[in-house]
């Protein structure tokens, strides 16, 4: 089980639209929940501009004037949805998945008033129990739980200790942030980083899936990074081929694949026949992706990776003006060849 919580900040923008289906195709998750959507008629077009729209479905929680708007999304293929709630800061769903008992998602985005939060815990609480020991719940919090989640913060502030206190009486498992330190950043020369995006789960969850990582993923198109909670068990040998959506989105793939298809020819047992036919043909769509994709695909990674590590920089305090500067050309960059493939698509 894989899933994905992101606040979007956001998606009227056909670029930054193609730049979150990217990475959520690339995460490939079962389960999504996106804060911050600010979208008003979410139908199967929207999602498949951010989603491949088949197998796929969805509850979304409109949003206030121009903020807001909480979408959970889900693919039908591994995950069966047997119940739903919807409240004021959350949208809830009763999971049957991979032949398990069901057990319940909740995806929240917290309030950013102060005055709110009070109904946001009490939200929570009442979840628990409808949820009771068989609940995972993630997303935009809002409220970082301890000091440490705060970049060069020394004050305990009430939010927190209110927020802590929650956790534990909840009995919340807190999975730790494996590569990061940070979900949010503001961006500046001096700049404020929390840990507002995140996973908890009741403890019995992980008797359910017992190898459970935590972690961010690189930040292209928001200033929060996207947080993905992963229980699949490790994977020790080689990878297998895997294939890539955005191979569909070029004008010449389904041309070719007709051409590399019919152009094998195997003589034998049906099912050898057939099962060499898809080696042959694997073996032309890798060579025909080096030539397409290669290049831009290799530059877009080691843009990403500079984003990262970038990131750590801020986030362990050694950070300047030229800095700020360069993560900001290394994002125009990125952008530019993300226009560039909308182009040659």
């Amino acid at each position: 089980m894989r899933m994905l919580t992101w606040n979007v900040r956001g998606c009227g923008n056909k670029g930054k639209r193609k730049a979150i289906k990217e990475l959520i195709c690339k995460v490939n998750p079962d389960i999504i929940v996106l804060q911050e959507v600010k979208w008003a008629l979410v139908d199967r077009s929207f999602i498949g501009s951010i989603w491949r729209s088949r197998f796929k479905a969805w509850i979304y929680q409109h949003p206030i004037g121009r903020s807001g708007g909480t979408l959970v999304v889900w693919d039908t293929r591994s995950v069966s949805v047997i119940d739903s709630l919807v409240g004021d800061f959350s949208i809830s769903i009763c999971v049957k998945a991979e032949g398990k008992d069901p057990w319940w998602f909740s995806g929240v985005y917290g309030p950013v008033a102060y005055g709110k939060r009070d109904s946001f815990w009490d939200e929570l609480a009442r979840l628990s129990i409808i949820c009771e020991d068989k609940w995972y719940v993630g997303g935009d919090f809002n409220v970082v739980r301890r000091v440490e989640e705060k970049l060069s913060s020394t004050t305990n502030t009430r939010s927190m200790k209110l927020f802590d206190a929650l956790i534990r009486e909840l009995r919340l498992v807190d999975p730790k942030l494996q590569n990061g330190r940070y979900t949010w950043s503001n961006f500046r020369h001096k700049p404020i980083c929390c840990r507002l995006d995140r996973f908890f789960h009741s403890p019995s969850w992980s008797n359910f899936y017992p190898f459970i990582r935590q972690e961010v993923w690189v930040r292209v198109v928001s200033d929060h990074s996207p947080v993905v909670l992963d229980s699949s068990p490790p994977s020790w040998g080689p990878s297998p081929f895997r294939f890539d959506n955005s191979w569909l989105e070029h004008k010449d793939f389904s041309r070719n694949f007709q051409e590399w298809w019919t152009s094998t020819k195997v003589q034998g047992w049906p099912g050898m026949n057939f099962m060499s036919k898809l080696a042959h043909t694997r073996d032309f769509i890798k060579k025909w992706s080096r030539q397409v994709f290669g290049e831009r695909k290799l530059r877009k990674l080691f843009l990403e990776r500079k984003l990262f590590e970038l990131d750590r920089l801020e986030e362990g305090g050694s950070w300047n003006e030229n800095l700020l500067l360069e993560r900001s050309k290394v994002k125009e960059d990125w952008q530019q060849i993300l226009f560039e493939e909308e182009r040659s698509v």
